[in-house]
């Protein structure tokens, strides 16, 4: 029996936590008036995720609808891999959930966040991003002993990385502030 690989059980809980690629009749007419008719699907989720334009300009609602279609294609994508390089599907599967963490965090959806990296940290426990991106939604829901554990994997895995130090001292802080009105 062969042993099935990480890379493989990562996408299975992608294809299973975007649909499996299921669409509705929605959103196709959402997107057919910018998607390109021609190419591939993978060549549609990539123009899909390039849509960081949206995001770029704090329009992290289209931004996320482009990412979570590119999702939904890329389920399809799956299920014919023998056409594609297996490394790149799964590294824009990580990306892909990776921006729909930041489009989540950004639009205050902090539990859909921590879902989207907690799936990539599933397979993926080494992803700064996704530690980071966890740990900034974990902050905003007071989750802050996850919050600091998350910070300090990611602090160990780059250590000179500015924006995970800084977050790592307001978390402490704020668990330090938490501890004393606690405690008075």
């Amino acid at each position: 029996m062969a042993a099935i690989s990480i890379n493989a059980i990562f996408l299975k809980h992608f294809a299973i936590a975007h649909g499996n690629g299921e669409f509705k009749e929605d959103d196709w007419s959402l997107f057919s008036s910018f998607l390109p008719m021609e190419g591939t699907h993978l060549t549609k989720v990539k123009f899909l995720k390039e849509r960081g334009d949206f995001f770029k300009q704090n329009m992290f609602d289209s931004a996320g609808g482009c990412y979570e279609m590119a999702c939904r294609l890329l389920c399809l994508v799956l299920e014919s891999m023998e056409d594609y390089d297996a490394e790149s599907v799964l590294q824009l599967a990580i990306s892909l959930n990776l921006n729909l963490a930041a489009c989540a965090n950004k639009l205050h959806e902090y539990e859909v966040a921590i879902n989207f990296c907690s799936l990539v940290l599933s397979s993926f426990p080494k992803n700064v991003k996704a530690l980071f991106r966890r740990a900034i939604a974990c902050m905003k829901t007071n989750m802050l002993m996850e919050a600091q554990t998350d910070l300090e994997t990611a602090l160990m895995l780059e250590p000179k990385n500015k924006d995970i130090l800084r977050e790592l001292n307001v978390v402490k802080n704020l668990r330090a502030i938490n501890h004393n009105v606690r405690g008075v």
